[in-house]
């Protein structure tokens, strides 16, 4: 395919300094983001982009996932489909929403063979919703796959949520943590099989767990721990410094947030109320509400309501989790003052009480992905319960009318589905097993 060699005038130039594919293919070869690549033992691929059609694709979700580095590889993907000319990359972090309008709208004005267009970080952008709308609207994006990725997640859900007129083949796209599973493919090289012959490697599976619940599923932390053995306490500050920034955008005060979540992290995996949590905060409930749905639009935690008698009672107490095991170690840091996280982390694992409660957090974090996995339309609130009647034994989950317990060997739960450390019988599946596959995988057993 002959090249496609974008018009520039003296303006539009500066978008050469983003896109030097277009000069020269061997431009890749000194791209920061694929640079840092290089290097590393865990390298993550990611099926986010897989069949882009025309339209407008928003792709949010937890900071440090791989956002930037995946539309590298997509953009590197498709220059060997397509000319380098047809696809614009731009990173907008220093640009005002005038800047964009005008670099934007002159650059597609004369280059209408533009087929692709990737901007990054566009929640710095003020109004940027307003902005793309309006530009949709001129008529600039027709005919082309238009990606809008962000950092500040909070704000990119509210903007689109608000944004007037959607239309389009686009979808709004989650970019979610590493799963355990594509850390036992990815780290470790191993072939997912049938789950009765993942159990003779019950003990390799167990230990690589333990690791993954120190490390989550961030990569940039998983080659860390991969590359030192351990995780510099930079990570769970700068993940820190984010979450405070996320508050504080919004106006909310972050110690208030603070001591919302000191009471997260001691209630975990129990039943709390929005009055309970307001004690620690010294705010109304209705206040509290409104944190903890801050935090979960930032993806920092999510939260259950518990089912009962057939139907979900958003009223009373919930049970809240974290989103991915390590931002637990990131907000506990942030609380208590540690200074080596990773070694308090790896001594906190010992203890066989905590153990448990982080890893029925890393159920709660498996069961939100199979759901936004299916579509980000979809609340998984409706999806994932919790069930504590009366009389009887509370259920530590209830997903797709699949009883989860996340207990020790010695449950008798005769129903439903018990996750172990490593029996396999009946109705007892080990965790490590069970987090490799659908749910539904084991929903006849």
């Amino acid at each position: 395919m002959a090249p496609i060699n974008p018009v520039l005038d003296s303006e539009t130039r500066i978008l050469l300094n983003h896109n030097p594919w277009w000069e020269s293919e061997f431009s890749f070869d000194n791209d920061t983001d694929l640079i840092k690549l290089k290097d590393k033992k865990f390298i993550r691929q990611v099926d986010w982009f897989e069949n882009l059609k025309k339209g407008i694709y928003i792709l949010r979700g937890p900071r440090q996932v791989g956002k930037t580095t995946a539309i590298k590889q997509k953009i590197l993907q498709l220059t060997k489909k397509y000319s380098p000319g047809e696809i614009l990359y731009l990173n907008v972090t220093n640009y005002s929403n005038k800047e964009l309008d005008i670099l934007l709208t002159k650059f597609l004005s004369l280059n209408k063979q533009i087929k692709f267009i990737f901007i990054d970080e566009i929640s710095y952008i003020e109004n940027w919703s307003k902005l793309i709308k309006s530009i949709s609207d001129f008529g600039f994006f027709e005919g082309k796959t238009v990606i809008l990725t962000g950092s500040n997640t909070l704000d990119m859900r509210y903007e689109y949520e608000t944004m007037p007129g959607r239309t389009g083949e686009g979808k709004r796209i989650i970019a979610k943590p590493v799963s355990y599973k594509e850390y036992l493919e990815l780290v470790c090289g191993i072939k997912i099989d049938l789950p009765k012959k993942m159990y003779n490697q019950i003990d390799f599976l167990n230990a690589k767990f333990e690791e993954y619940l120190l490390t989550g599923g961030l990569p940039a932390v998983i080659n860390d721990y991969l590359s030192t053995g351990k995780i510099n306490d930079s990570f769970y500050d700068i993940y820190i410094k984010w979450i405070i920034g996320d508050i504080e955008k919004y106006r909310f005060k972050s110690n208030t947030a603070k001591a919302i979540l000191k009471k997260v992290i001691a209630s975990l995996g129990s039943k709390v109320s929005w009055e309970s949590l307001n004690e620690y905060a010294g705010v109304s409930h209705v206040t509290v509400a409104e944190y903890i749905d801050v935090l979960e639009r930032s993806f920092l935690v999510n939260y259950y309501y518990n089912a009962t008698s057939g139907s979900v009672d958003s009223k009373k107490r919930k049970k809240i989790y974290f989103l991915d095991p390590f931002f637990y170690f990131c907000v506990y840091k942030w609380i208590f003052g540690e200074i080596n996280m990773y070694s308090k982390a790896y001594s906190m694992l010992k203890d066989t009480k905590l153990l448990g409660l982080i890893k029925e957090n890393c159920v709660s974090s498996f069961l939100w992905q199979q759901i936004v996995g299916l579509s980000d339309t979809i609340d998984y609130k409706t999806k994932i319960f919790f069930f504590s009647p009366s009389r009887g034994k509370e259920v530590d989950f209830v997903f797709d009318n699949i009883y989860l317990e996340v207990k020790s060997e010695d449950s008798n739960r005769q129903s439903g589905i018990v996750l172990t450390k490593d029996k396999f019988e009946k109705n007892k599946i080990p965790l490590a097993i069970f987090l490799l596959y659908p749910p539904t995988e084991f929903k006849k057993r």
